[in-house]
């Protein structure tokens, strides 16, 4: 089977090797962005759990819900 279906068959990395070693990984487009999405919200959280640990004042709820419905605002508006 081709890598490429095999790839999106079992859509996760496959591990190509080269005389019995590791040589490259290939992943479909889907399984990349999702391990991008991943790692981008795994650094939020380190992020996050620092400033908690470091005693950083922490928003409300409702000041939370007010940004948010301020940049959904302002993304609508764009063009």
């Amino acid at each position: 089977m081709p890598n490429a279906l095999l790839c999106h068959e079992l859509d996760e990395p496959v591990l190509l090797t080269r005389n019995g070693v590791a040589d490259l990984v290939v992943m479909s487009y889907e399984a990349f962005r999702r391990m991008e999405a991943r790692v981008k919200l795994q650094s939020k959280l380190l992020v996050a759990e620092k400033q908690v640990a470091e005693g950083e004042q922490l928003l409300q709820d409702d000041e939370v819900n007010a940004r948010v419905r301020q940049n959904i605002t302002l993304q609508q508006r764009m063009p």
